[in-house]
């Protein structure tokens, strides 16, 4: 065996300098001076080979462990899972140049630094190497706690380091730099840069890490590969460079991959992280004051068979590249989820976290969440859409804040083929509130899938303008479900309002549209402990053109496809002032809550439907087909029931008027007390009929029974309703 030399290193490798320690460093032969401190150990060298054999869990100090290119240090072992723990005691760091081979696992603990050099094979059953302590108690024991390491050296990768399926690779070191290729099929990569380390079970396959690092970093030039298997990466600073693939190469063994630091990650430009076949990617910065940079490649698409997989990008503050793509697509099964958990979040045309654009192109392969939780030291869990979001396919948009979610653009999802399923789902301990943040615009929320709101309130609002010199203005306030729509709401209710708009023109048309509109294409649910305001806004158009046609809209709508129903503490649906000036005209301000089947609605207070100002408004609870209306007031003191407009009328489906102002309706209704049907229209040819005076109001039937008489008792017909839109009891 040969005699060890020492020579002076620098106790810490500094990366960039890793070429030039090289060049003026003497050659070392294969690892010398051995001393065994356990276990049963053989040494045989022959030519620029050597050969050790151990029996299990045997300790060796080195006063050098180096491989040189062209040499080969063999360790032989009784299995793969046998191991073997190498600990250099001298000054010297270990440079592996050479091959380092075992059909078992091989610890290499030295605390000057490790370097495997370009050109150099490690095959080896599974392979540890660390600059931190590792005590021979925790070694025999099967801990991997690694400890004390101030000062030490760090790792870097530069070779080929390979294990059979099923074997394991971890870097232990502050500073770890791989710019090689560590491959792991069906295994598991770790590099864990820390001053200490504690693996908590590493024959769990879902071993736990944890790693003491606040000044260290993990950054990765190279490929990393555990097809089927695990890869994770841990330090205060985390850059991913290169490459890390986890893809599926066994049918139903997802990859992982796991990148956690203390402080920061940055996802690099032209990096790939890669667990196809749909597996797990999680890359989580510190949620109190830690960033997570995502550019590159994220993909845990399933693109043969399978559901797509799932991706969390977490930290306190979260920036998504414009170069960046993420995707959980899946060919023929379910897409997959992308979460993104800062603890604010603005999507904004600049300025921001992430582009309209670019949320719409994620979510054309991924559904998405985005959840901002309340920081400890910054960030107060709101999230800001200041920019529009759009996307064509049969995905969800999550958005979930711990206190308020402001839209100030547009949501649209059309989503593909027939029946789209494109959703979107507000979560929000605070309010929802959706408004424009500029004039001339509308606030809407269009999605041809279902649209789910819990929320403490929910107010969508239109936008203004005040001297509009267009011919077209549409400030209006809707939200549209292609499917469902269920609104869960607290105390703060919900409140649509259309906005103000006011279209002027010469010598063309003119339209302006002030709506204010809730629409579901199938069911509609409202839950609130607070009230339902569905108001119309003030639309006015006008043109100074001859004969030109001018149309304005204020006008109130609560539809539904389906079945509406809705228990809140009161309803109010009103229409706007709808106003126009020009030769050929309309201008509706209509107040409607309609279904196609069924209306349920349940109230502590009062059902108002109010018709706005215009030449066409009307106020009309109704149900298309020949179905049922069920009114349930729960409050005994002063509730009712209100209709107010020009021909006020509950239908369901047909009703008739005579040609004399006398309305019939047939109302299966359930009066838990007293219902008030108010008519405040135009006067007409009957005298009962004039403003002011009762509306005859004949109802046949409840739930397809004639009448009993006692059923009188409980329906009152209210006359009036007070200039400021309350209502009183009489």
């Amino acid at each position: 065996m040969k005699t060890n030399r020492k020579y002076s290193f620098r106790q810490k490798l500094l990366y960039v300098a890793v070429a030039s320690c090289f060049s003026i460093s003497p050659v070392f032969a294969n690892p010398n001076g051995a001393t065994v401190v356990s276990g049963q150990v053989g040494f045989a060298t022959q030519g620029n080979t050597l050969t050790v054999t151990n029996t299990p869990n045997a300790i060796i100090n080195w006063q050098q462990f180096s491989i040189q290119s062209g040499e080969v240090t063999r360790f032989v072992q009784q299995n793969a899972q046998s191991a073997v723990l190498n600990r250099v005691v001298g000054q010297d760091p270990s440079q592996i140049l050479g091959a380092l081979l075992s059909n078992g696992r091989v610890f290499l603990v030295n605390p000057n630094g490790i370097v495997f050099g370009q050109g150099s094979v490690i095959d080896v059953a599974g392979l540890v190497a660390s600059t931190l302590k590792l005590s021979d108690g925790d070694f025999l024991a099967g801990r991997l706690n690694f400890t004390d390491g101030v000062g030490v050296g760090g790792i870097d990768n530069q070779g080929r380091i390979t294990t059979p399926t099923g074997g394991q690779v971890y870097l232990i070191a502050p500073d770890i730099r791989n710019s090689g290729v560590i491959t792991s099929p069906q295994g598991e990569i770790l590099l864990a840069a820390g001053h200490s380390v504690n693996l908590m079970d590493a024959s769990n396959p879902n071993v736990q890490v944890t790693v003491s690092a606040p000044d260290t970093q993990a950054v990765n030039l190279g490929t990393l590969m555990a097809q089927s298997g695990k890869i994770g990466i841990y330090g205060a600073l985390i850059s991913q460079q290169g490459m890390l693939d986890a893809n599926t190469a066994v049918v139903g063994a997802n990859g992982q991959i796991l990148l956690k630091a203390s402080k920061d990650i940055t996802l690099e430009p032209g990096s790939i992280i890669s667990a196809r076949g749909g597996g797990t990617i999680k890359v989580l910065a510190n949620m109190q004051n830690g960033q997570v940079n995502v550019d590159g490649v994220l993909d845990a698409s399933a693109p043969i068979s399978g559901d797509g997989g799932f991706i969390e990008t977490s930290g306190a503050h979260v920036k998504v590249a414009n170069s960046a793509y993420v995707t959980t697509l899946a060919a023929n099964g379910k897409t997959g989820t992308w979460l993104i958990d800062p603890n604010d979040f603005t999507i904004a045309a600049s300025g921001g976290d992430m582009t309209g654009d670019d949320l719409g192109i994620a979510l054309n392969s991924n559904n998405v969440t985005i959840y901002s939780s309340e920081g400890v030291s910054e960030g107060n869990g709101d999230i800001f859409v200041n920019d529009y979001i759009s996307w064509g396919a049969n995905t969800t948009l999550t958005l979930s804040a711990v206190r308020n979610i402001d839209i100030h653009k547009n949501i649209t999802a059309n989503g593909y083929g027939y029946g789209s399923t494109a959703g979107l789902t507000l979560n929000a301990g605070g309010m929802v509130t959706v408004e424009p943040n500029a004039t001339n615009q509308s606030a809407e929320v269009n999605v041809g899938g279902d649209i789910v709101i819990n929320a403490g309130g929910l107010t969508v609002r239109g936008g203004s303008v005040s001297a509009g010199s267009e011919s077209w203005y549409e400030e209006n306030a809707s939200l549209t479900a292609g499917r469902d729509m269920t609104l869960t709401l607290g105390s703060r209710g919900l409140t649509i309002r259309g906005g103000s708009a006011l279209a002027s023109a010469s010598g063309t048309g003119a339209y302006a549209k002030a709506d204010a509109l809730v629409t579901a294409q199938r069911n509609m649910t409202i839950n609130t402990t607070g009230s339902v305001i569905i108001q119309g806004g003030s639309a006015d158009a006008r043109s100074y053109g001859s004969d030109l046609f001018v149309s304005a809209s204020a006008s109130a709508t609560l539809d539904a496809g389906q079945d509406i129903i809705l228990t809140a503490k009161n309803l109010n649906v009103r229409g706007g002032l709808a106003s126009i000036s020009g030769s050929s005209a309309s201008a509706q301000a209509h107040a409607v809550v309609r279904a196609q089947n069924e209306i349920h609605a349940t109230t502590s207070g009062i059902v108002n439907l109010m018709a706005g100002s215009g030449l066409d408004a009307y106020a009309r609870f109704d149900v298309a087909s020949i179905y049922t209306i069920y009114l349930t007031f729960t409050d005994l003191a002063c509730c009712g029931f209100f209709v107010n407009g020009v021909d006020g009328l509950i239908t369901t489906g047909t009703y008739s008027s005579g040609g004399s102002g006398f309305y019939n309706a047939y109302i299966p209704a359930v009066l838990n007390d007293t219902m008030f049907v108010t008519y405040l229209g135009l006067a007409s040819t009957s005298s009962s009929s004039a403003p002011g005076n009762l509306m005859n109001f004949t109802i046949n039937e409840i739930n397809g029974s004639s009448l009993p008489p006692w059923v009188f008792e409980n329906i009152r017909y209210g006359d009036w309703s007070r200039d400021d839109g309350k209502t009183e009891c009489h």
